[in-house]
């Protein structure tokens, strides 16, 4: 059972609570695209939040925007997302313990808001769609299984992105210029990483082995002849090794 809200001068609809009563009981979901001959465009603050029933959500057509804490503290293992969907909130899947399947690469997604994955403690690999622009603060904060991502087209790494990632080997920076404080912190398995000539700023906690602690992760950086990370390595006594060929993925 769905409650609705009128949004865009009455034009589009906002499901702003999902009631999954006893006599329902429902595992599956598919989101309605329309109601009364309305577009269901947007899903609302906490509408799904603390939903324990649903293990499997799928998105209509029409689908937006997910809403601030939509889904907080379900227990989803499956999100199949549109390809039109431009935003995910903040904290919209946290606390997801039993999420391991959502495919943000084939969407048109341009913002993912802050602590979105937070504690989504299956999560092993994550691709981001060339439309990314923005994501916030502690975006996969302590997805403890996440091995793999690949960042696409984003520009900057907030503070605490992978903060406490501690299965995290592998991350694609292909045109990032910009990474925050305790960005990589405690990500104790990413051994190397590639950052390009295109890095402006890197904030000399990004690659510590834990908060308030002067210790950096046993790290090799793997960078460009004359680049900031090149002298960001060297000031702050991280290994590094200068790429012998052109690569825009680090190795």
């Amino acid at each position: 059972m769905f409650k609705y809200r009128l949004v865009d001068d009455n034009n589009s609809l906002l499901i702003s609570r999902f009631i999954n009563n006893n006599n329902n009981n429902r595992k599956e979901l598919i989101i309605p695209s329309s109601e009364q001959n309305k577009k269901v465009k947007y899903i609302g603050i906490a509408s799904f939040c603390d939903e324990t029933k649903l293990i499997k959500v799928a998105f209509s057509q029409y689908i937006e925007e997910i809403g601030r804490k939509a889904f907080k503290n379900s227990y989803l293992q499956e999100v199949i997302l549109n390809h039109i969907i431009r935003e995910i909130r903040d904290e919209a899947f946290q606390n997801n313990y039993f999420l391991k399947n959502i495919n943000l690469q084939d969407t048109e997604i341009v913002n993912l808001g802050k602590f979105v994955f937070r504690s989504c403690i299956r999560l092993e690999e994550m691709i981001f769609p060339k439309t990314i622009k923005y994501v916030g603060y502690g975006l996969f904060y302590d997805c403890e299984r996440l091995k793999k991502v690949d960042v696409g087209s984003l520009l900057a790494l907030p503070e605490k992105i992978f903060f406490k990632c501690v299965s995290l080997e592998k991350v694609y920076l292909n045109n990032v210029n910009f990474i925050g404080k305790y960005a990589f912190c405690g990500c104790v398995k990413l051994k190397e990483i590639y950052i390009g000539k295109d890095v402006e700023f890197i904030n000399n906690t990004a690659f510590r082995k834990k908060i308030n602690s002067n210790e950096n992760l046993n790290i090799t950086i793997v960078c460009e002849e004359g680049s900031y990370a090149k002298r960001f390595a060297k000031e702050n006594k991280i290994k590094f090794r200068v790429n012998e060929k052109k690569e825009n993925k680090n190795g």
